[in-house]
């Protein structure tokens, strides 16, 4: 079978053959080619319009827009059910702390009865577990650490506190 040119004449406007000389330059490619290729798409299927399928007449809008509604229906029940999920701060909190703890009577039996700064117990808590560096520093709302209700809570009966921030732990 042997392939026969035919020659067709296209117009452009001054914008829309600016708009696809820029494109062709960025993207390497002939003019007569993209042109040549997007009559073909048209031709082998004429129900592509600018590379959307057209929707005949049979399709009803009123079917997508239910669809539409249903599915952001769907998301707003999953919203609310995530925010009614109370953020128990308090429950982790309280984990978070008596892993604090622990790493603090882990440090007392190292140390004997040694004073500590409280940058140096930051350090050593910081190497026995990474994981709670976080709950060392005071956050910007609160101003206290994890670390310092610890170290209140510890007061008096593990170790005592200057406010020169040396800790000397008591004696068993």
């Amino acid at each position: 079978m042997t392939t026969r040119w035919k020659p067709i004449l296209i117009r452009f406007v001054d914008r829309e053959l600016n708009t696809l000389k820029e494109y062709c330059a960025k993207n390497n490619i002939k003019i007569t080619e993209l042109v040549r290729n997007a009559v073909r798409l048209y031709i082998a299927n004429p129900d592509v319009l600018n590379g959307i399928v057209k929707a005949n007449g049979v399709f009803e809008i009123k079917q997508v827009l239910e669809s539409i509604h249903n599915v952001t229906q769907k998301l707003e029940l999953l919203e609310r059910k995530l925010n009614s999920y109370p953020t128990n701060e308090k429950f982790t909190d309280s984990l978070i702390k008596a892993r604090i703890k622990d790493c603090i009577l882990k440090i007392k039996e190292k140390n004997g009865k040694e004073p500590i700064t409280v940058d140096k117990l930051k350090l050593k808590i910081k190497k026995m577990d990474p994981s709670l560096a976080p709950y060392l520093v005071a956050s910007a709302n609160n101003g206290f650490s994890l670390l310092d209700e610890v170290l209140m809570e510890l007061h008096g009966r593990e170790l005592s506190r200057d406010f020169n921030g040396i800790i000397r732990f008591n004696g068993d």
